[in-house]
């Protein structure tokens, strides 16, 4: 098998371990960021959604990018 071609659904298993981490990193920074602002879980859950829709935009480029 040639090395420079990736199996293209290995690109996707590995997003799918970013999204956990995008997900707990956010988490953990917008509790540090809601104790100290007193926000109440707005930060942490603002962090959340805006990596979400990262990552989603993401991949929507790398499906067009793979499968293209």
């Amino acid at each position: 098998m040639n090395q420079s071609k990736k199996d293209p659904y290995l690109i996707f298993i590995g997003m799918g371990f970013e999204l956990v981490a995008l997900i707990l990193s956010s988490l953990w920074l917008g509790e540090k960021l809601d104790n100290y602002y007193k926000a109440h879980g707005v930060i942490a859950m603002g962090l959340m959604i805006l990596s979400l829709v990262g990552w989603f935009v993401r991949l929507i480029y790398m499906v067009k990018k793979v499968f293209k």
